[in-house]
């Protein structure tokens, strides 16, 4: 007991401020589905706004993943000047989970894309800038 009570103030802190830390940007990957079972039903236009919405929707994980490299690049910055200990290295985002969910999408737009081609499809897809 007494060397817990003897630990330093700030490693006590940077500790207990990882695991907060950790508590709050650790989640599981939830990618989505390689195929649909309505897929096969929807329309040369409908596959179109499904490859757009996966797009965006691997753009804005693409900026997470860039927020989450800019805190863990922080994180260890400060884990550096405090002289912190290894016990540091579990508060970084290391899960790679918006590189699972956006290999998934990309993944879901190749199916698609290959549902374009076997109806046919002719029709560009419509890509407005955000």
């Amino acid at each position: 007991m007494g060397h817990l009570c003897s630990a330093n103030p700030v490693t006590v802190w940077f500790v207990a401020m990882g695991f907060l830390l950790l508590s709050c940007s650790v989640r599981d990957a939830q990618p989505v589905s390689l195929s649909n079972p309505t897929d096969s039903s929807l329309s040369c236009a409908q596959l179109g706004e499904q490859i757009v919405a996966n797009e965006r929707t691997a753009l804005n994980l693409v900026g997470k993943q860039s927020e989450v490299e800019n805190t863990n690049t922080a994180l260890t910055a400060a884990h550096i000047v405090s002289g912190g200990g290894l016990l540091w290295v579990a508060v970084l985002d290391l899960s790679d989970v918006e590189k699972i969910e956006i290999a998934a999408l990309h993944d879901r737009n190749k199916y698609l894309e290959g549902l374009r081609k076997s109806k046919n499809c002719t029709d560009e897809i419509v890509r407005t800038p955000q």
